[in-house]
């Protein structure tokens, strides 16, 4: 999986979950912590999410994510959509 999409669905898994543990992320996309902790970073950076201690949630206070990850979320639906 390529990063942009392995953030696009830490952000919907963290739309279902509302916050989770850098763990429980790599075991639910098959990879390493450190893996997951740079993603975070990542996405931290563009103000999606919050990192914690050990986890992370979404921020809340962002309007929009951007519009690179949103052509991402929901891939699955949307090809069925089309």
């Amino acid at each position: 999986m390529k990063p942009r999409q392995r953030q696009a669905a830490i952000l919907e898994f963290l739309q279902s979950q509302g916050k989770c543990s850098v763990e429980e992320l790599a075991q639910h996309f098959d990879t390493t912590g450190t893996t997951i902790r740079k993603d975070l970073v990542t996405l931290e950076n563009a103000g999606t999410v919050i990192r914690t201690y050990g986890g992370v949630v979404l921020n809340k206070d962002e309007a929009d994510p951007p519009i690179d990850h949103k052509t991402l979320i929901n891939t699955h639906k949307k090809a069925q959509i089309a």
